[in-house]
C-alpha cells in the first residue's frame, strides 16, 4: 500500500535534518573541548581593583573551520523549510504554482504608499515583491504568514528569530558564515577566597584574555594543608582557588544581526519557532 504522503512532508524533513546536524555539530564541539581544555588561574593582585584578575592560561587557539559550514548549511536548511511551506500551501490549490512561490520576511512594516482612503498600505500588502511570491497561494493563508513577520514581534523586528534566520542565510550565500569563537558558558569556583568572584558568560575565551575576577581572602583565615605524610594548620590570607570554565560557541562579526549570540540556542529556537508556525499556518 503506498503510504500518504501529508503536504507538511518536505518542509518537517528540512527542519528535521537541521535538527540532526545541529545535534551532530553539538557533539563534534563537546569532543573538541575536551580534548583542549581552558586553563584559567589567577593573576597577580591588582592594587587598584583590590581584586585577583581571572586569566587564560590556555585554550584552543583555533576552531574547526567546517563548523561554519556546518552552520551556514543548518541555516539554509532551515530557510528553504520556509519556502518549501509556502509551495506546498500553494500546490493546495494550484497544480502550477508561480515559480518564485515563497515565503516572504520583512523587517519593516511601513511604506509610503497609501489607499484611496489615505491610509498607509503596510509592507507586507502592497503590489510588490511580498505579495508576488504569495500569489499561487490561498488567500485564508496570507494573514497567517503576515502574523509572523519581523515587524510584528516588537524591537524593530532585529531580534525576530525569523529575521535573524533571513540574514543568517543571506550571509551564507556569499562568504563563509559567521565567524565563531568560543566564549564563557559555564564556569565553577572552588577554594579559598572572600567577597565572592565572578566569571562574565558570554566573553570570548582568548590567550591572555581576562575573563573575571576574585577577591581576596580580607584578613587571615587557618586553613589545614598537608605534604602528603603531615598535616599543618596555616594562616591563609591570599586567594587559593580553582577555576573551571568551559567553552560555548557564540556568532562572530560574519553576521552582523547574529552577532554575539549562542549558537546552539539560537539556532535551536528557530528550529522550535518554524515547527509551530508550519502547524499554524497550515492548520495542523
Amino acid at each position: 500500500m503506498e503510504k500518504k504522503v501529508h503536504a507538511l512532508d518536505g518542509s518537517r524533513a528540512k527542519v528535521k535534518r537541521a535538527e540532526a546536524q545541529l545535534i551532530g555539530l553539538q557533539r563534534d564541539c563537546e569532543r573538541f573541548f575536551k580534548e583542549n581544555p581552558n586553563i584559567v588561574v589567577r593573576g597577580e593582585f591588582d592594587k587598584r581593583a583590590k581584586n585577583y584578575p581571572i586569566i587564560v592560561k590556555k585554550c584552543a587557539s583555533e576552531l574547526p573551520e567546517q563548523w561554519s559550514v556546518i552552520i551556514g548549511e543548518i541555516g539554509h536548511d532551515l530557510r528553504s523549510a520556509l519556502d518549501l511551506l509556502a509551495w506546498q500551501l500553494a500546490r493546495l490549490n494550484n497544480d502550477k504554482p508561480y515559480a518564485r512561490t515563497g515565503f516572504p520576511i520583512y523587517l519593516v512594516g511601513r511604506t509610503d504608499r497609501r489607499d484611496r482612503k489615505n491610509n498607509i498600505i503596510p509592507q507586507f500588502w502592497h503590489k510588490g515583491h511580498g505579495l508576488r511570491l504569495l500569489q499561487s497561494i490561498d488567500r485564508r493563508y496570507w494573514t497567517r504568514i503576515e502574523a509572523f513577520q519581523p515587524y510584528k514581534r516588537g524591537n524593530r523586528g532585529m531580534r525576530s528569530l525569523l529575521f535573524l534566520l533571513s540574514e543568517l542565510n543571506n550571509t551564507n550565500k556569499h562568504r563563509l558564515i559567521p565567524i565563531l569563537f568560543a566564549s564563557v558558558g559555564s564556569h565553577q569556583v572552588t577554594g579559598f577566597f572572600g567577597g565572592g568572584s565572578k566569571i562574565k558568560v558570554g566573553v570570548p575565551i582568548r590567550q591572555n584574555a581576562k575573563i573575571g575576577w576574585i577577591n581576596p581572602i580580607p584578613f587571615a583565615v587557618p586553613v589545614l594543608h598537608s605534604d602528603g605524610e603531615r598535616f599543618a594548620i596555616r594562616m591563609q590570607e591570599e586567594t587559593q582557588a580553582k577555576f573551571d570554565v568551559f567553552s560555548s560557541l557564540r556568532f562572530g562579526d560574519g553576521c552582523y544581526a547574529v552577532r554575539n549570540l549562542p549558537i546552539f540556542l539560537t539556532l535551536d529556537n528557530i528550529r522550535k519557532v518554524l515547527l509551530n508556525l508550519s502547524l499554524v499556518i497550515s492548520d495542523g
